[in-house]
Protein backbone atom coordinates (compact mmCIF):
# COMPACT_ATOMS: atom_id res chain seq x y z
CA UNK A 1 0.00 0.00 0.00
CA UNK A 2 1.64 3.49 -1.07
CA UNK A 3 0.93 6.39 1.38
CA UNK A 4 0.39 9.89 -0.13
CA UNK A 5 1.40 12.77 1.94
CA UNK A 6 -1.59 13.47 2.62
CA UNK A 7 -2.20 10.12 4.67
CA UNK A 8 1.05 10.44 6.34
CA UNK A 9 0.55 13.59 7.85
CA UNK A 10 -2.54 12.50 8.74
CA UNK A 11 -1.18 9.50 10.30
CA UNK A 12 1.41 11.49 12.48
CA UNK A 13 -1.42 13.91 13.55
CA UNK A 14 -3.37 11.34 14.99
CA UNK A 15 -0.55 9.43 16.50
CA UNK A 16 1.32 12.60 18.22
CA UNK A 17 -2.72 13.74 19.40
CA UNK A 18 -3.04 10.52 21.03
CA UNK A 19 -0.15 10.40 22.78
CA UNK A 20 -0.85 14.05 24.05
CA UNK A 21 -4.27 13.22 25.32
CA UNK A 22 -2.70 10.26 27.35
CA UNK A 23 -0.09 12.62 28.80
CA UNK A 24 -3.37 14.44 30.13
CA UNK A 25 -3.76 11.98 32.77
CA UNK A 26 -0.74 12.73 34.46
CA UNK A 27 -2.09 13.62 37.65
CA UNK A 28 -3.17 9.53 37.62
CA UNK A 29 -0.12 8.48 36.37
CA UNK A 30 2.91 7.26 38.40
CA UNK A 31 6.05 9.95 37.34
CA UNK A 32 7.90 6.87 35.10
CA UNK A 33 5.36 6.33 33.08
CA UNK A 34 4.61 10.58 32.27
CA UNK A 35 7.93 10.98 31.60
CA UNK A 36 8.00 8.39 29.06
CA UNK A 37 4.79 9.27 27.15
CA UNK A 38 6.66 12.87 27.14
CA UNK A 39 9.61 11.54 25.93
CA UNK A 40 7.96 9.66 23.02
CA UNK A 41 5.93 12.76 22.41
CA UNK A 42 8.23 15.24 22.12
CA UNK A 43 10.79 13.29 19.97
CA UNK A 44 7.76 12.03 17.55
CA UNK A 45 6.61 15.42 17.19
CA UNK A 46 10.35 16.94 16.65
CA UNK A 47 10.64 13.61 13.84
CA UNK A 48 6.93 14.25 12.26
CA UNK A 49 7.02 17.89 12.01
CA UNK A 50 10.81 19.18 11.31
CA UNK A 51 10.75 20.26 8.22
CA UNK A 52 7.16 22.22 9.24
CA UNK A 53 9.15 23.81 12.35
CA UNK A 54 11.51 26.40 10.50
CA UNK A 55 8.78 27.65 8.42
CA UNK A 56 6.74 28.45 11.38
CA UNK A 57 10.08 29.84 12.94
CA UNK A 58 10.15 32.71 9.92
CA UNK A 59 6.56 33.05 10.37
CA UNK A 60 5.68 33.36 14.00
CA UNK A 61 9.55 34.18 15.47
CA UNK A 62 10.82 33.30 18.78
CA UNK A 63 9.79 36.61 20.97
CA UNK A 64 6.82 34.71 22.85
CA UNK A 65 9.03 31.21 23.57
CA UNK A 66 12.07 32.81 24.30
CA UNK A 67 10.14 34.88 27.31
CA UNK A 68 8.37 31.73 28.68
CA UNK A 69 11.77 29.62 28.68
CA UNK A 70 14.20 32.59 29.51
CA UNK A 71 14.16 31.98 33.41
CA UNK A 72 15.05 28.28 33.57
CA UNK A 73 17.27 28.99 30.55
CA UNK A 74 18.88 31.69 33.47
CA UNK A 75 18.44 29.01 35.80
CA UNK A 76 20.44 26.67 34.06
CA UNK A 77 23.31 29.54 34.21
CA UNK A 78 23.43 29.18 37.37
CA UNK A 79 24.59 26.02 38.10
CA UNK A 80 27.94 27.50 37.29
CA UNK A 81 28.00 28.49 41.03
CA UNK A 82 26.01 25.85 42.55
CA UNK A 83 28.23 24.09 45.27
CA UNK A 84 25.52 21.11 45.31
CA UNK A 85 25.97 20.54 41.72
CA UNK A 86 23.70 17.02 41.73
CA UNK A 87 20.98 18.68 43.65
CA UNK A 88 20.89 21.44 41.12
CA UNK A 89 21.14 19.37 37.94
CA UNK A 90 17.53 17.80 39.63
CA UNK A 91 15.95 21.04 39.87
CA UNK A 92 16.72 21.87 36.64
CA UNK A 93 15.53 18.29 35.02
CA UNK A 94 11.82 18.70 36.98
CA UNK A 95 12.03 22.16 35.00
CA UNK A 96 12.52 20.67 31.67
CA UNK A 97 9.08 20.42 30.14
CA UNK A 98 8.57 23.92 30.75
CA UNK A 99 11.36 24.44 27.87
CA UNK A 100 10.64 21.49 25.89
CA UNK A 101 6.92 21.99 25.72
CA UNK A 102 5.93 25.44 24.31
CA UNK A 103 8.64 24.77 21.80
CA UNK A 104 6.96 21.59 20.80
CA UNK A 105 3.61 22.73 20.53
CA UNK A 106 4.56 26.03 19.01
CA UNK A 107 6.80 24.74 16.48
CA UNK A 108 6.80 21.07 16.52
CA UNK A 109 2.87 20.30 16.16
CA UNK A 110 0.24 21.30 13.42
CA UNK A 111 -2.28 24.00 14.03
CA UNK A 112 -4.65 22.66 16.05
CA UNK A 113 -8.35 23.15 15.47
CA UNK A 114 -11.05 24.18 18.05
CA UNK A 115 -12.80 20.74 18.22
CA UNK A 116 -8.94 19.42 19.26
CA UNK A 117 -8.70 22.28 21.75
CA UNK A 118 -12.30 20.78 23.30
CA UNK A 119 -11.01 17.26 23.28
CA UNK A 120 -8.31 18.25 25.52
CA UNK A 121 -10.35 20.03 27.80
CA UNK A 122 -12.99 17.47 27.87
CA UNK A 123 -10.26 14.83 28.67
CA UNK A 124 -8.19 16.79 31.17
CA UNK A 125 -12.12 16.73 33.09
CA UNK A 126 -11.95 12.98 32.62
CA UNK A 127 -8.40 12.65 34.05
CA UNK A 128 -9.05 14.83 36.84
CA UNK A 129 -12.45 12.58 37.93
CA UNK A 130 -10.41 9.55 37.64
CA UNK A 131 -7.41 11.17 39.58
CA UNK A 132 -9.93 11.68 42.64
CA UNK A 133 -11.49 8.25 42.00
CA UNK A 134 -8.08 6.38 42.83
CA UNK A 135 -7.50 9.22 45.63
CA UNK A 136 -11.30 7.96 46.97
CA UNK A 137 -10.60 4.49 46.68
CA UNK A 138 -6.56 4.76 48.31
CA UNK A 139 -8.34 6.68 51.19
CA UNK A 140 -11.31 4.57 52.28
CA UNK A 141 -8.73 0.99 51.62
CA UNK A 142 -5.97 2.67 53.39
CA UNK A 143 -7.08 4.83 55.91
CA UNK A 144 -9.46 2.97 56.82
CA UNK A 145 -7.59 -0.11 57.72
CA UNK A 146 -4.92 2.16 59.72
CA UNK A 147 -6.71 4.27 61.76
CA UNK A 148 -10.50 2.77 61.72
CA UNK A 149 -10.46 -0.71 61.48
CA UNK A 150 -13.92 -1.28 63.11
CA UNK A 151 -15.67 0.28 60.29
CA UNK A 152 -13.14 -2.12 57.62
CA UNK A 153 -16.17 -3.85 56.54
CA UNK A 154 -18.63 -1.48 55.91
CA UNK A 155 -19.42 -0.11 52.65
CA UNK A 156 -17.40 2.96 50.93
CA UNK A 157 -20.99 4.57 50.87
CA UNK A 158 -21.30 4.09 54.39
CA UNK A 159 -17.76 4.75 55.24
CA UNK A 160 -18.16 8.16 54.24
CA UNK A 161 -21.01 8.90 56.71
CA UNK A 162 -18.53 7.99 59.71
CA UNK A 163 -15.15 9.80 58.56
CA UNK A 164 -16.52 12.87 56.54
CA UNK A 165 -15.79 14.85 59.45
CA UNK A 166 -12.16 14.07 59.59
CA UNK A 167 -9.71 16.23 58.29
CA UNK A 168 -8.36 15.22 54.73
CA UNK A 169 -4.98 15.86 56.17
CA UNK A 170 -5.22 12.95 58.86
CA UNK A 171 -6.89 10.60 56.64
CA UNK A 172 -4.07 10.80 54.34
CA UNK A 173 -1.20 10.34 57.11
CA UNK A 174 -3.24 7.50 58.33
CA UNK A 175 -3.64 6.08 54.68
CA UNK A 176 0.23 6.44 53.71
CA UNK A 177 1.07 4.69 57.46
CA UNK A 178 0.50 1.57 55.19
CA UNK A 179 1.67 2.33 51.81
CA UNK A 180 3.06 5.25 50.00
CA UNK A 181 0.21 6.00 46.92
CA UNK A 182 2.05 6.14 43.49
CA UNK A 183 -0.05 9.50 42.68
CA UNK A 184 1.59 12.57 44.09
CA UNK A 185 -1.15 13.62 46.93
CA UNK A 186 -1.00 17.45 47.84
CA UNK A 187 -4.00 19.46 48.71
CA UNK A 188 -2.32 23.05 46.86
CA UNK A 189 -0.96 21.00 43.78
CA UNK A 190 -4.41 18.39 43.14
CA UNK A 191 -6.35 21.87 43.60
CA UNK A 192 -4.58 23.97 41.08
CA UNK A 193 -5.55 20.50 38.45
CA UNK A 194 -9.69 20.59 39.57
CA UNK A 195 -9.52 24.95 39.15
CA UNK A 196 -7.86 24.37 35.93
CA UNK A 197 -10.46 21.64 35.09
CA UNK A 198 -13.35 23.86 36.57
CA UNK A 199 -12.12 26.32 33.73
CA UNK A 200 -12.15 23.80 30.89
CA UNK A 201 -15.80 22.95 32.20
CA UNK A 202 -16.96 26.43 32.05
CA UNK A 203 -15.60 26.79 28.28
CA UNK A 204 -17.26 23.43 27.03
CA UNK A 205 -20.51 24.17 28.61
CA UNK A 206 -20.49 27.76 26.79
CA UNK A 207 -19.86 26.14 23.68
CA UNK A 208 -23.41 26.83 21.76
CA UNK A 209 -23.31 22.95 19.90
CA UNK A 210 -22.94 21.13 22.93
CA UNK A 211 -26.41 19.19 24.24
CA UNK A 212 -28.27 19.94 27.29
CA UNK A 213 -27.14 16.03 28.94
CA UNK A 214 -23.58 16.99 28.13
CA UNK A 215 -23.88 20.62 29.84
CA UNK A 216 -25.52 18.59 32.69
CA UNK A 217 -22.58 16.81 33.04
CA UNK A 218 -20.22 19.36 32.68
CA UNK A 219 -21.65 20.91 35.61
CA UNK A 220 -21.69 17.82 37.81
CA UNK A 221 -18.17 17.79 37.49
CA UNK A 222 -17.88 21.09 38.37
CA UNK A 223 -19.89 20.58 41.65
CA UNK A 224 -17.99 17.74 42.32
CA UNK A 225 -14.61 19.10 42.09
CA UNK A 226 -15.58 22.54 43.48
CA UNK A 227 -16.57 20.45 46.66
CA UNK A 228 -13.64 18.29 46.95
CA UNK A 229 -11.32 21.78 46.75
CA UNK A 230 -13.61 22.98 49.79
CA UNK A 231 -13.02 19.38 51.34
CA UNK A 232 -9.16 19.57 50.70
CA UNK A 233 -9.20 22.48 53.11
CA UNK A 234 -6.51 24.54 50.34
CA UNK A 235 -6.84 28.15 51.65
CA UNK A 236 -5.98 29.61 48.35
CA UNK A 237 -7.80 26.93 46.25
CA UNK A 238 -11.00 28.02 48.16
CA UNK A 239 -10.48 31.66 47.62
CA UNK A 240 -9.47 31.06 43.97
CA UNK A 241 -12.64 28.68 43.59
CA UNK A 242 -15.31 31.59 45.09
CA UNK A 243 -13.47 34.95 43.62
CA UNK A 244 -11.85 34.48 40.43
CA UNK A 245 -13.70 31.13 38.39
CA UNK A 246 -16.99 33.60 38.80
CA UNK A 247 -15.94 36.26 36.72
CA UNK A 248 -15.72 33.55 33.60
CA UNK A 249 -19.57 33.15 34.32
CA UNK A 250 -19.95 36.79 34.70
CA UNK A 251 -18.07 37.64 32.09
CA UNK A 252 -20.36 35.10 29.31
CA UNK A 253 -23.36 37.18 30.93
CA UNK A 254 -22.13 40.61 30.82
CA UNK A 255 -19.81 42.52 28.45
CA UNK A 256 -16.32 42.49 29.21
CA UNK A 257 -16.53 45.83 30.13
CA UNK A 258 -18.54 45.71 32.86
CA UNK A 259 -17.03 42.69 33.95
CA UNK A 260 -13.49 44.25 34.32
CA UNK A 261 -16.10 46.94 36.46
CA UNK A 262 -16.92 44.25 38.23
CA UNK A 263 -13.45 42.88 39.12
CA UNK A 264 -12.13 45.82 40.08
CA UNK A 265 -14.56 46.79 42.37
CA UNK A 266 -14.57 43.62 44.10
CA UNK A 267 -10.44 43.78 43.97
CA UNK A 268 -10.93 47.24 45.72
CA UNK A 269 -13.41 45.87 48.23
CA UNK A 270 -10.77 43.43 49.03
CA UNK A 271 -7.95 45.36 49.26
CA UNK A 272 -9.87 48.25 51.71
CA UNK A 273 -11.25 44.79 53.82
CA UNK A 274 -7.30 43.93 53.99
CA UNK A 275 -6.35 47.75 55.56
CA UNK A 276 -9.66 47.89 57.46
CA UNK A 277 -8.56 44.30 59.17
CA UNK A 278 -4.77 45.23 59.65
CA UNK A 279 -4.55 44.84 63.13
CA UNK A 280 -6.13 41.56 63.11
CA UNK A 281 -3.25 40.59 60.88
CA UNK A 282 -0.83 42.36 62.65
CA UNK A 283 -2.20 40.12 65.54
CA UNK A 284 -1.61 36.63 63.52
CA UNK A 285 1.70 37.70 62.95
CA UNK A 286 2.76 38.50 66.81
CA UNK A 287 1.06 35.67 67.82
CA UNK A 288 2.91 33.12 65.01
CA UNK A 289 6.15 35.22 66.36
CA UNK A 290 5.09 34.17 70.08
CA UNK A 291 4.54 30.73 69.32
CA UNK A 292 7.83 30.81 67.02
CA UNK A 293 9.86 31.86 70.30
CA UNK A 294 7.94 29.50 73.04
CA UNK A 295 6.69 26.21 70.66
CA UNK A 296 8.63 22.83 71.57
CA UNK A 297 7.27 21.88 68.09
CA UNK A 298 4.00 19.55 68.73
CA UNK A 299 2.54 20.38 65.50
CA UNK A 300 0.76 23.40 66.40
CA UNK A 301 1.22 25.72 64.34
CA UNK A 302 -0.98 26.03 60.98
CA UNK A 303 -0.47 26.61 57.69
CA UNK A 304 0.12 30.61 57.93
CA UNK A 305 1.68 30.22 60.52
CA UNK A 306 4.37 28.30 59.28
CA UNK A 307 4.68 30.08 56.04
CA UNK A 308 5.73 33.56 58.18
CA UNK A 309 8.31 31.42 59.81
CA UNK A 310 9.55 30.16 56.37
CA UNK A 311 8.77 33.27 54.78
CA UNK A 312 11.03 35.13 57.91
CA UNK A 313 14.16 32.36 57.06
CA UNK A 314 13.93 33.13 53.48
CA UNK A 315 13.89 36.59 54.10
CA UNK A 316 16.89 36.38 56.67
CA UNK A 317 18.94 34.83 53.31
CA UNK A 318 18.14 37.81 51.28
CA UNK A 319 19.95 40.10 53.91
CA UNK A 320 23.21 38.39 52.68
CA UNK A 321 22.82 37.42 49.25
CA UNK A 322 25.00 37.77 46.28
CA UNK A 323 24.26 39.80 43.43
CA UNK A 324 23.40 37.06 41.28
CA UNK A 325 21.89 34.72 44.00
CA UNK A 326 23.61 31.53 45.74
CA UNK A 327 23.12 29.43 42.81
CA UNK A 328 19.29 26.69 42.24
CA UNK A 329 21.63 23.58 43.49
CA UNK A 330 22.23 25.35 46.53
CA UNK A 331 19.12 26.82 47.82
CA UNK A 332 17.81 24.20 49.72
CA UNK A 333 20.91 23.93 51.61
CA UNK A 334 21.11 27.59 52.31
CA UNK A 335 17.32 27.81 54.19
CA UNK A 336 18.88 24.29 56.18
CA UNK A 337 21.72 26.48 57.50
CA UNK A 338 19.36 29.11 58.45
CA UNK A 339 16.77 26.63 59.95
CA UNK A 340 19.79 24.80 61.92
CA UNK A 341 20.71 28.37 63.26
CA UNK A 342 17.59 29.73 64.22
CA UNK A 343 16.61 25.96 66.00
CA UNK A 344 18.21 27.36 68.71
CA UNK A 345 15.76 29.61 69.33
CA UNK A 346 12.76 27.63 68.36
CA UNK A 347 12.22 23.66 68.09
CA UNK A 348 9.92 24.01 65.01
CA UNK A 349 13.26 25.09 62.81
CA UNK A 350 14.21 21.55 63.73
CA UNK A 351 11.58 20.06 62.23
CA UNK A 352 11.64 22.56 58.96
CA UNK A 353 15.86 21.35 58.94
CA UNK A 354 14.65 17.53 59.13
CA UNK A 355 11.90 17.95 56.45
CA UNK A 356 13.69 20.08 54.62
CA UNK A 357 11.16 22.74 54.14
CA UNK A 358 11.62 24.53 50.81
CA UNK A 359 10.93 28.35 50.93
CA UNK A 360 6.97 27.69 49.69
CA UNK A 361 6.84 31.37 48.15
CA UNK A 362 8.35 30.29 44.33
CA UNK A 363 9.48 34.27 44.18
CA UNK A 364 11.63 33.98 46.85
CA UNK A 365 12.87 30.80 45.90
CA UNK A 366 14.04 32.44 42.17
CA UNK A 367 16.01 35.60 44.28
CA UNK A 368 17.57 33.05 46.41
CA UNK A 369 18.15 31.00 43.37
CA UNK A 370 19.46 33.40 40.66
CA UNK A 371 19.05 36.46 42.35
CA UNK A 372 17.31 39.92 41.14
CA UNK A 373 18.36 39.07 37.68
CA UNK A 374 16.44 35.70 37.64
CA UNK A 375 13.57 37.50 39.69
CA UNK A 376 12.79 40.01 37.13
CA UNK A 377 13.04 37.68 34.23
CA UNK A 378 10.39 35.91 35.99
CA UNK A 379 8.16 38.84 36.78
CA UNK A 380 8.53 40.60 32.95
CA UNK A 381 7.18 36.87 31.80
CA UNK A 382 4.42 37.34 33.80
CA UNK A 383 3.67 40.83 33.01
CA UNK A 384 4.09 39.68 29.00
CA UNK A 385 1.63 36.99 29.23
CA UNK A 386 -0.83 39.05 30.84
CA UNK A 387 -0.55 41.53 28.90
CA UNK A 388 -0.79 39.15 25.75
CA UNK A 389 -3.83 37.77 27.45
CA UNK A 390 -5.45 41.13 27.45
CA UNK A 391 -4.50 42.32 23.82
CA UNK A 392 -6.32 39.05 22.69
CA UNK A 393 -9.04 39.18 25.02
CA UNK A 394 -8.92 35.83 26.57
CA UNK A 395 -10.27 35.78 29.58
CA UNK A 396 -9.36 31.90 30.28
CA UNK A 397 -5.65 32.15 29.76
CA UNK A 398 -5.85 35.36 32.08
CA UNK A 399 -7.76 33.19 34.38
CA UNK A 400 -5.16 30.37 34.13
CA UNK A 401 -2.25 32.93 34.70
CA UNK A 402 -3.94 34.02 37.88
CA UNK A 403 -4.18 30.64 39.17
CA UNK A 404 -0.70 29.87 38.84
CA UNK A 405 0.95 33.48 39.76
CA UNK A 406 -1.65 33.38 43.29
CA UNK A 407 -0.31 30.19 44.29
CA UNK A 408 3.39 30.89 43.37
CA UNK A 409 3.36 33.27 46.68
CA UNK A 410 2.38 29.86 48.87
CA UNK A 411 3.64 26.79 47.37
CA UNK A 412 6.77 26.24 45.05
CA UNK A 413 4.50 24.98 42.29
CA UNK A 414 7.10 24.68 39.71
CA UNK A 415 9.69 22.58 42.26
CA UNK A 416 7.60 19.20 41.47
CA UNK A 417 6.98 17.41 38.56
CA UNK A 418 3.11 17.89 38.74
CA UNK A 419 3.11 21.35 39.14
CA UNK A 420 5.69 21.78 36.03
CA UNK A 421 3.13 19.76 33.94
CA UNK A 422 0.03 21.56 35.00
CA UNK A 423 1.65 25.03 34.16
CA UNK A 424 3.49 23.97 30.69
CA UNK A 425 0.70 21.54 29.20
CA UNK A 426 -1.96 24.76 29.67
CA UNK A 427 0.82 27.48 29.33
CA UNK A 428 1.96 25.83 26.13
CA UNK A 429 -1.56 25.35 24.51
CA UNK A 430 -2.92 28.24 25.18
CA UNK A 431 0.08 30.50 23.41
CA UNK A 432 -0.14 28.18 20.54
CA UNK A 433 -3.88 29.59 20.79
CA UNK A 434 -2.98 32.65 20.78
CA UNK A 435 0.18 32.56 18.30
CA UNK A 436 -2.37 30.60 15.67
CA UNK A 437 -4.67 33.02 16.46
CA UNK A 438 -7.40 30.14 17.59
CA UNK A 439 -8.69 32.33 20.41
CA UNK A 440 -11.92 30.40 22.08
CA UNK A 441 -14.81 31.06 19.89
CA UNK A 442 -17.86 32.75 22.44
Amino acid sequence: MVFDKNSCNLVSDKITFVLLLLLLFFPSLPYDYTSKLLIIFSVLSVIFYFKEANLILKKKGYKIVLINILFVLLMIITLTYSKNLNDGIKKINTLLPVIILPIIFIYFQPKYRQEKYDLIYLVFIISNALFLIILFLFIMDKAVYSCYYDISELSNIKKIYYIWEVPFSKLLWCAEQINDPYIFIHKTYNSINLLVANLFSIILFFRRKHNLFFKFCLVVFFLFFSITIVYLKSFLGIFLLVTVLPFVLIYHILKPKQTLMIFCFVFFLGLSFSIVNFNKINTIIKSTQDKDKSISYNKSLDGIGERILINKVSYQLLKDIPFFGYGVGDIQDKLNEQYLLNSEFSFIYKFFYNEKINSHNYYFNLYLGGGIVLLISFMYMIYFNIKLSFNVRNIYYIVFLIFIYSILLTENVLSRMSGVLTYSLMNSLFLKQIINNSKPKE
